[in-house]
């Protein structure tokens, strides 16, 4: 029965946290793409233009200050952990942790996938955590990587745009991953109850099933030892009235 329920548990906690991931994917690249429509143009250049470039020369791009305080401004009040934006190339050209910015992403899985056209995204923990509000300690974090221009549903005639960056966002997703985890022990308990509830039921059938059974095999036991005696008895009178008779002259 525990064994049952533990199965059951992970098997549902598995498919809930790819459910969220697979939720979480979808809002990361809906609000990349309006976060896109918004900036992107006005940084189109910066971006283009950052191939080849050293760390020092983007830090002292005054665009970069900008593109910061325009993001900063967009992501306020939203669930949104981290920015960070690649060029074709791999290089990191924006992130909210500046100490980021310059490094060399181009062997990253999800980078190629977004490159490639498609959204990737997984969860991740982290015990802490720089955030562009701070760091964050024990968090639960869903990144996906998304392709900046690109997106399925808005090229013309199915013919995608080739991406001309990708972004990388991270989705603080701790509170709810924990509410989704409180529903889940809610429902062990729920689970557990009801099989623990069936065996009791069960149980109760099979041992009044042995009552009746056992009730039955004395009835019949005493029922046989009945029919013994008569016969016993029948015999005795028999045999009396077989002496007497063989004693009249």
């Amino acid at each position: 029965m525990l064994v049952v329920t533990a199965c059951l548990f992970f098997a549902y906690r598995e498919f809930t946290v790819r459910q969220l991931i697979d939720h979480e994917s979808r809002a990361n690249a809906h609000l990349t793409r309006a976060f896109a429509n918004v900036v992107w143009d006005k940084y189109r250049g910066f971006m283009l233009g950052s191939r080849g470039r050293s760390r020092e020369e983007l830090l002292a791009d005054p665009a970069l200050a900008r593109l910061r305080a325009d993001v900063l401004t967009y992501m306020r009040g939203l669930k949104v952990a981290k920015i960070k934006i690649y060029n074709v190339d791999g290089l990191t050209v924006f992130s909210t942790d500046a100490r980021q910015i310059g490094e060399d992403k181009s062997a990253n899985g999800g980078f190629h996938g977004a490159k490639a056209g498609r959204v990737m995204s997984d969860i991740t923990y982290r015990d802490t955590f720089d955030s562009f509000e701070g760091v964050l300690s024990k968090r639960n974090l869903i990144f996906s990587y998304i392709p900046a221009r690109g997106w399925p549903d808005a090229a013309p005639d199915g013919v995608l745009d080739e991406p001309e960056g990708v972004f990388e966002v991270y989705s603080d997703v701790t509170d709810l991953l924990e509410e989704k985890t409180r529903a889940q022990w809610q429902l062990a308990g729920i689970v557990l109850i009801a099989l623990a509830a069936l065996y009791l039921f069960l149980l109760l059938v099979v041992r009044s099933a042995d009552l009746i059974m056992g009730r039955q095999e004395r009835e019949r036991a005493e029922k046989e030892e009945q029919i013994r005696r008569n016969n016993r008895e029948a015999a005795n009178v028999r045999d009396e009235a077989i002496a007497r008779h063989a004693c009249w002259p």
